[in-house]
């Protein structure tokens, strides 16, 4: 049996972030230039990402989830709100030491 993706759409409207659930491949292209896309990544493409906008390493744990994520946020968003978002979506601990992102299974 084939393992269906869920896509994660988090819609900003009005300073209000909407987080929705969509099929994989559904995506957001509102074309603002230095908003954070993206399409279809794992949690660990989307932390490394961030980690390089902001200065910051990352830890993960060796057994991270495949799921994929779609979505956008405002670049004016702080690193630990989007950190926050993906912990709440992932189901994994999300933590900021120093200059490194370290995400860990729940306990």
């Amino acid at each position: 049996m084939k393992k269906q993706s869920l896509s994660i759409l988090v819609l900003t409207i009005f300073s209000c972030i909407l987080i929705m659930a969509a099929p994989t491949g559904a995506h957001l292209k509102n074309g603002n230039v230095g908003d954070f896309d993206f399409e279809k990544k794992e949690l660990k493409e989307i932390i490394l990402e961030l980690g390089r906008w902001h200065g910051y390493d990352a830890e993960f744990p060796k057994n991270l989830s495949k799921r994929t994520y779609t979505g956008s946020f405002r670049r004016t968003r702080s690193l630990r709100e989007m950190l926050h978002f993906f912990e709440i979506l992932s189901g994994y601990k999300i933590v900021v030491i120093g200059k490194k992102i370290i995400v860990m299974p729940r306990k």
